[in-house]
């Protein structure tokens, strides 16, 4: 569940996500229960990116395959998860301290889905779900300073 040397629990993922989700849009209205439940069943299920800086978590992002048309669908846009048949892959949500957090997340989905550049790239921003070019998410996935 982690890029360092140690795993996170769900209660310290928790925690992260609801001291920095800075504007609400990802869990603000999401009660603990069931936040934990969607980290537990995004981890299960493959989805779940935990960076480190040190003990502490600096990112946590999920996303998977899915297709286009279950963009539409509440249920497969929060839990689904992965089918053969995919077109698309969906950034669901990104929560992070700074910048090399995100294009850590960014670059381990790509090297996890290494078929990237044959999808559809969607992610979640400002609540809307937005489409993004393959250059724009290329090149967030190299911002990454070493």
């Amino acid at each position: 569940m982690s890029e360092g040397d140690r795993d996170f629990g769900f209660t310290e993922l928790l925690r992260f996500c609801r001291d920095n989700d800075e504007r609400g849009e990802c869990f603000a209205q999401w009660p603990n229960d069931i936040l934990s439940h969607w980290i537990r069943w995004h981890w299960e299920a493959g989805n779940l990116y935990c960076f480190a800086e040190g003990d502490r978590v600096v990112t946590m992002a999920v996303g998977w395959k899915l297709c286009e048309c279950d963009l539409d669908d509440h249920i497969t846009k929060y839990w689904g998860s992965e089918r053969e048949d995919c077109d698309s892959f969906y950034v669901s949500d990104v929560i992070s301290k700074d910048r090399r957090g995100v294009a850590s997340a960014l670059k381990e989905f790509a090297e996890r889905v290494p078929e990237w550049r044959d999808l559809k790239l969607f992610a979640r921003r400002h609540g809307r779900v937005k489409r993004l070019s393959h250059k724009y998410f290329d090149r967030l996935c190299k911002s990454k300073a070493q």
